[in-house]
């Protein structure tokens, strides 16, 4: 699988380290969201912010985090249930990654961080030579408590599968 991995990344024709990394990074970044919606992560979450904009509506920009809002209201909300599905996805591509749950009982956004140098050992990336400890990561956050009147939209990607992602 990490061949589809590099043919994505090929496509990006990045011009440079810095472009090559933020390229990996959001390949990356979809892997997980498609690792996510496997579970039905979003039956319970939308996908929102900086991240979706490029991802979902071509802006150009980039952005390091996944953010996330609750559907409904759940302070019980954490992503513990979510963390080993989400790593056995990333698996399935040749990816082994690692997630810490950063979130706490009394916070609004709950966090988890998803770290990843697996990529950059498989492909030849110039961002990555010399720094062979470096590795990529992913904030991921979700807002437990959703603004009422929140609308919601859906929308199908075509990498690394096909799935629907609600924004």
């Amino acid at each position: 699988m990490i061949e589809l991995i590099q043919r994505r990344l090929d496509t990006y024709n990045a011009a440079g380290p810095v472009e090559e990394e933020q390229a990996i990074k959001e390949i990356l970044q979809e892997i997980a969201l498609y690792a996510l919606w496997r579970v039905g992560f979003f039956d319970v979450a939308a996908f929102q912010g900086g991240t979706s904009l490029r991802i979902l509506h071509k802006l150009p920009r980039f952005s390091e985090d996944l953010d996330f809002i609750l559907k409904k209201p759940n302070p019980e909300f954490e992503w513990s249930s979510y963390l080993e599905p989400l790593l056995e996805g990333l698996q399935e591509f040749g990816l082994k990654s690692e997630v810490l749950d950063k979130g706490h009982m009394d916070q609004r956004v709950k966090k988890a961080l998803l770290k990843d140098n697996s990529i950059a050992n498989q492909l030849n990336l110039a961002f990555y030579r010399g720094h062979a400890g470096q590795k990529l990561n992913i904030k991921l956050e979700i807002d437990i408590n959703p603004p009422e009147g929140s609308g919601y939209e859906y929308t199908y990607l075509d990498f690394p599968l096909d799935f629907e992602v609600c924004h």
